[in-house]
């Protein structure tokens, strides 16, 4: 279930100073299963997963540094091949060629051979003018396979030089290969119970699959930082008859950001067609002698005919990307069916695997879905005996799982990802609670959209 909500809570609280604990500076893992690879980006900066081809490769997380607009700083990771084999010291030669190519008057500080993420690699930092702005370069190379290559490029200001070495080098050293094979191997006998599981779904277990109405509070190390109201109906849409699954709510920040989420999802009874739109708008609070200011992210889809089309708005660029028609397998897993999935599987006493994929906006692809069953739990912190489920939800066999407990009729009992936990609430503990905060950010987000609309720019 927790999918999109988990991954606007984990952004909550991201923004700190630099510490002294590398793992303080970096946020939560990125998982690649389809790359093989995982990294933990800087804990205050944007990234876009979004994979762009290039003529031998392809750029596969861009970084940003989203305080340093007048000296931009950017982290990017590319995969690329050659078509030979090749020394790394020639590798390395050849890049710093190309940056000189790139860039004219370069100085090169330092460039050495080294072992990275357990592979043959190589590092190089060099500093270049652009617009008369001194700058830095830090490259690094690790050859994953012969003839393929991983390649993280840090570009800042090179007056910031060695704090920008240290950031590099922490999310460097958090680059790890994962294992494509088990990967693989894993799915495949998972990808039968998945398919199995979506070929019983009928429209009665559909409608009895249905929750009117769930309160969940987002409890951040301790401490409750916002909440979501999920509201799930029987729906006609277009004539169809289908379910649909709507979420709204907030989450605030210490520093006086909130971030509200709209999301609207439906599933035609069938299982074969479905439409979603998320928007997810970001308040960033007056910081630094800047304004406050929004941000915004939608996400739409609909699926009909077994093609699905897809777009979003990302935060990082404001522009609304469409992305190219997707067929979809047997086991591809509709957007509210995620939410349902609780009540919909049968027996979930007996422990089991099931693969699915489903669509992710931040990579514009589809991405192995694993759920994990693990039968009959005792629910943490209850302090009775209460009948709960697990199941571990997570990307592939490599990424870190968000583990939901639920009860028999597949209500959640409590959901947990490393510092977050989302628990049952009632709506009126959560306006108690929240009230003259949702006032306050609502009154600012109101004015900012007025003005946004008044000098014809999106929000």
């Amino acid at each position: 279930m927790p999918g999109l909500l988990l991954s606007i809570l984990l952004a909550v609280g991201q923004t700190s100073a630099p510490a002294a604990d590398p793992l303080s500076a970096l946020a939560d893992p990125i998982v690649d299963t389809a790359h093989g690879f995982s990294i933990r980006p800087p804990k205050d900066w944007q990234y876009l997963r979004q994979r762009v081809p290039e003529r031998r490769g392809s750029t596969l997380v861009r970084m940003v540094n989203p305080l340093a607009a007048a000296e931009p700083e950017e982290i990017v990771l590319k995969h690329s091949n050659t078509t030979r084999a090749v020394s790394m010291g020639a590798m390395l030669r050849s890049i710093a060629a190309n940056i000189e190519l790139e860039h004219g008057d370069v100085a090169f500080l330092s460039q050495q051979e080294q072992q990275i993420a357990g592979r043959p690699g190589g590092i190089l930092a060099a500093t270049f003018a652009r617009e008369g702005r001194s700058r830095v370069r830090l490259q690094a190379i690790i050859e994953a396979q012969p003839r393929n290559y991983f390649v993280l490029i840090y570009e800042g200001p090179a007056a910031r030089r060695e704090n920008c070495e240290l950031l590099f080098n922490h999310v460097l050293s958090s680059f790890e290969l994962q294992s494509a094979l088990a990967d693989r191997e894993t799915l495949a006998t998972a990808a039968h119970e998945g398919r199995a599981l979506l070929d019983a779904i009928t429209p009665d277990s559909l409608r009895k699959a249905i929750i009117p109405e769930q309160v969940l509070k987002f409890v951040l190390d301790g401490t409750t930082v916002g909440y979501v109201v999920v509201r799930q109906a029987e729906m006609r849409r277009d004539d169809r008859p289908g379910v649909s699954v709507s979420e709204s709510g907030w989450i605030f920040e210490a520093d006086g950001g909130a971030r509200r989420l709209r999301s609207e999802m439906w599933v035609s009874l069938d299982v074969r067609e479905e439409k979603w739109e998320t928007h997810v708008t970001n308040l960033l609070p007056a910081s630094r002698g800047q304004k406050p200011r929004l941000d915004s992210a939608i996400e739409k889809g609909q699926l009909a005919d077994g093609i699905l089309l897809t777009s979003q708005k990302d935060p990082a660029n404001q522009r609304v990307t469409e992305n190219p028609p997707v067929r979809v397998a047997r086991n591809y897993l509709p957007r509210a069916l995620v939410r349902m999935l609780p009540a919909l599987v049968s027996a979930p006493e007996n422990p089991r695997t099931l693969a699915f994929v489903s669509f992710d906006h931040a990579r514009a692809e589809l991405v192995p879905r694993i759920i994990d069953l693990k039968g009959a739990a005792r629910l943490p912190g209850a302090t009775a005996d209460e009948t709960a489920f697990r199941l571990d939800d997570r990307e592939g066999t490599a990424a870190p799982p968000s583990a939901l407990y639920f009860d028999k009729d597949g209500k959640t009992l409590l959901v947990e990802a490393r510092s977050l936990r989302m628990l049952p609430a009632t709506i009126r503990e959560m306006e108690n609670c929240f009230a003259a905060r949702i006032t306050e950010a609502g009154v600012i987000m109101d004015d900012l959209e007025r003005n946004a609309r008044f000098e014809g720019r999106n929000p």
